[in-house]
């Protein structure tokens, strides 16, 4: 596996990506997951989307935007391929947004998602981000985490 920053030519299997993980939430949460609105060939140019990569046969497993907000990394529309889901391939993308910090000599990551996802509050708990606070926006509730490194 490989975490490579994606380029222009990779938009559409971003947005396959994307598009795969984003879109079951749909029915669950009874709206569009903001992920499906993004516009991701924008984020492309600006070098926030990379993509965990297998080394052989070049499928994107999964994409991550990290964006430097001051003193922090936000992680935001974190995706793994449905094919790949629960083999520690999000760990493994968390780990690398981490790093990502650190080598900017930063001490802090934060995320966040919808209420309505258990498994992912759960989820992100677990790998030791703690949840700072809730927001009601629009028609749903977003819970905020950070962790520091």
């Amino acid at each position: 596996m490989i975490f490579r920053q994606a380029l222009a030519n990779d938009f559409e299997q971003v947005q396959k990506c994307i598009a795969a993980a984003f879109t079951p939430y749909r029915e669950l949460l009874g709206v569009s997951p903001y992920a499906l609105s993004v516009d991701f060939r924008a984020l492309i140019s600006q070098k926030e989307i990379f993509m965990l990569q297998a080394k052989a046969t070049s499928t994107i497993i999964g994409v991550v935007r990290l964006a430097q907000k001051d003193q922090h990394i936000e992680i935001a529309n974190m995706a793994i391929n449905p094919d790949f889901q629960g083999r520690g391939f999000g760990k493994q993308i968390l780990t690398f947004a981490k790093n990502f910090a650190r080598k900017r000599g930063l001490c802090e990551v934060r995320l966040s998602t919808n209420a309505d996802l258990p498994s992912l509050l759960v989820f992100y708990s677990k790998q030791g981000f703690i949840e700072t606070h809730r927001e009601q926006r629009e028609d749903r509730t977003i819970v905020f985490f950070t962790m520091a490194i």
